[in-house]
């Protein structure tokens, strides 16, 4: 399942499910993506920690499920960090399927991303992280980053543009459904029955 495409205007919503984020940390990221001619909205109590770690994660999910909820939000942008499996169980698939909307994230966050994409089929997005857009956005439009989150948030490309040259170490062909993320946490998730790809028909990128 493919969601809308975003537009000129639309709202993104920046939460934070895997590290404890600050104003100062998450005001240059709003600065950017609204320089690019999005609406940026946060998730409720983004800013919530326990003793200078991030919330609790009851606290992330309620969070974390604000943006899902939200018919105004149509891209869901979150970063890396430590901790974002502990969310998974907590997150309303039932209304990411309601309303597919895009999800966005890297490293830590692929738990997020994968376990979304199995629980409802939507095609999530292996990407970009708020926290360096101000950096990606004052290179533009020369910044792969920047090029790639345009490609992939706002149309279709039919391939991906790699970053640099690729080392082949096994040369073939190979097609079929591409799955994978952050390594300590698919490997978890896969463990834990969280992350179940069909090793016949998907492509584990690890």
């Amino acid at each position: 399942m493919l969601a809308p495409l975003l537009s000129p205007g639309d709202i993104i919503g920046l939460a934070s499910p895997s590290w404890l984020a600050t104003e100062e940390s998450i005001a240059p990221a709003v600065t950017a993506l609204e320089s690019l001619g999005y609406r940026v909205r946060l998730a409720p109590h983004i800013f919530a920690h326990g003793w200078d770690y991030a919330a609790a994660p009851e606290e992330r999910a309620v969070s974390f499920n604000a943006l899902i909820r939200d018919p105004g939000v149509r891209l869901v942008f979150f970063g890396g960090g430590e901790g974002a499996d502990d969310i998974v169980p907590l997150l309303d698939y039932n209304a990411a399927l309601r309303d597919p909307k895009l999800y966005l994230s890297y490293s830590d966050g692929t738990s997020i991303l994968n376990a979304i994409h199995m629980r409802t089929g939507l095609v999530t997005l292996y990407g970009q992280t708020p926290g360096r857009m101000p950096e990606t956005v004052e290179r533009r439009p020369s910044d792969y980053n920047l090029r790639q989150f345009t490609a992939f948030t706002a149309s279709r490309p039919e391939r991906h543009t790699a970053a640099a040259l690729w080392r082949t170490l096994a040369p073939g062909r190979a097609t079929g459904m591409l799955v994978g993320g952050y390594l300590a946490n698919t490997i978890f998730a896969a463990a834990t029955g969280q992350l179940v790809p069909e090793v016949a028909e998907d492509l584990v990128l690890l």
